[in-house]
């Protein structure tokens, strides 16, 4: 039961897209599409937190898997970090083409 609900995360929630749109926003002095990416770091933090505790469930419920369970844990973190360095990107981009410093007001509105 506990596999379903991860495979759904992990094929619905941890998309890995093609394009970088922190990155493709820098490239083409795009801020909007910058401002964008920011409130996706929300989305992907609560994953990760629903996914730690859906794995410490399953780990508890079946202790076969707590090797398994960690590994998942771990690549979940890393996933999320990579989040977190998408919206600093972004929030960079914002700075160099709007000279607003948005970071920790808010996250993409308006300073």
């Amino acid at each position: 039961m506990a596999e379903r609900r991860i495979v759904a995360l992990g094929g619905g929630g941890f998309s890995m897209e093609p394009e970088n749109p922190a990155l493709d926003a820098f490239v083409h002095r795009n801020s909007e599409k910058a401002r964008a990416v920011i409130p996706r770091d929300k989305e992907v933090d609560a994953l990760n937190k629903q996914l730690h505790r859906e794995l410490s469930s399953y780990m508890i419920e079946k202790p076969t898997t707590i090797t398994r369970c960690l590994n998942l844990m771990v690549i979940s973190k890393s996933l999320e970090r990579i989040a977190d360095h998408a919206t600093n990107v972004a929030e960079e981009v914002v700075y160099l083409y709007e000279a607003k410093d948005i970071r920790h007001t808010g996250k993409g509105k308006e300073s």
